[in-house]
């Protein structure tokens, strides 16, 4: 059987990161035990102005190179953005950034 996976913690309607969450859950309930979360380097703050921008911009269909220019940095730079977008919000694909992008009204649907 597959267990559920959490992919974004919302708390407040801000994406926080597992270490966060786990602090406060054990403060409201210092009786719970949480068992088998690892904390990991890709828990971390929730995004960055940056990195808003660049998932905007990604989410109204900008390629990496168009990103950069826009931005005023690096093809490289705009990749390694992107990649730890995915890597904080735990979404591997375009789509489901521009769908988070969404939600979190930093683009809309036109």
């Amino acid at each position: 059987m597959n267990k559920p996976r959490i992919k974004v913690l919302l708390v407040d309607n801000r994406p926080v990161a597992r270490r966060e969450a786990l602090e406060r859950l054990r403060r409201l309930a210092p009786d719970v035990i949480v068992v088998g979360v690892p904390s990991s380097p890709a828990d971390s703050a929730p995004l960055t102005a940056r990195e808003r921008q660049v998932l905007a911009l990604l989410a109204d269909g900008l390629a990496n190179k168009e990103v950069g220019r826009r931005l005023g940095i690096s093809v490289r730079t705009a990749e390694t953005h992107r990649g730890r977008l995915s890597q904080k919000l735990a979404l591997s694909s375009v789509a489901g950034l521009t769908k988070y992008a969404i939600r979190q009204g930093l683009t809309t649907l036109t």
